[in-house]
């Protein structure tokens, strides 16, 4: 599979643009949630960006689920789910089926144009390609 390789600025604009959509449609959360490791730096970005409080979920799709610091919210709180990129979504399902008693908010970065997952908020949508990101060292 071709990779594509996105940029620091390319983040920057696509985190932007996140954040642009989550203030025009007047998004409300309690926090933002970074979705495994992928998802922390743009969560931390967007939750900087608004000033929310940031939590994480230890979540991969070849580890599984390994931990959250969301217990001791209560049951109906809704979060603003952030990941880098989905390129078929089932991350984020995984997620709202482990939690269903939250209410998640999707939002990623960069989104595949072949998944059949759509985020609530996408940043920047790209070609069938394998994403690769500044934090992520694979040539």
């Amino acid at each position: 599979m071709k990779k594509i390789r996105f940029s620091w600025l390319d983040v920057q604009e696509s985190a932007a643009n996140c954040l642009e959509k989550i203030k025009e449609q007047n998004i409300t959360f309690e926090a933002v949630v970074s979705l495994g490791r992928g998802g922390a730096i743009p969560a931390g970005f967007i939750a900087y960006q608004l000033g929310k409080k940031l939590e994480y979920i230890n979540y991969s799709r070849k580890n599984g689920y390994g931990g959250t610091s969301l217990k001791h919210f209560e049951k109906n709180t809704r979060f603003l789910l952030v990941d880098d990129a989905t390129e078929t979504g089932k991350s984020f399902e995984d997620v709202k089926n482990i939690f269903p008693e939250y209410e998640f908010v999707t939002c990623v970065l960069f989104q595949s144009e072949n998944s059949s997952y759509l985020p609530d908020i996408c940043g920047f949508v790209y070609p069938p390609f394998k994403p690769l990101l500044p934090w992520e060292n694979k040539r």
